[in-house]
């Protein structure tokens, strides 16, 4: 009965805690590079630049298309 028990709660426990923590860490790390990627490429781009200010503004949309 107490091999049993043992066994029961060492089993699931050992495994469920890394199994958990080991795909939890590498899959938020690779969403936050994968965003950091085109953000950092467009930050850079002159095309992307103004295309966000004039969403961020709205009405400026209108004016800053005609300016460029």
């Amino acid at each position: 009965m107490n091999a049993g028990k043992v066994q029961k709660r060492k089993a699931p426990a050992k495994p469920a805690k890394p199994a958990h923590v080991k795909p939890a860490k590498p899959t938020p790390v690779s969403v936050k590079i994968a965003k950091a990627a085109p953000v950092k490429t467009a930050k850079p781009v002159p095309k992307p630049a103004p295309i966000k200010n004039a969403k961020l503004a709205g009405k400026s949309k209108q004016p800053s298309t005609n300016t460029d």
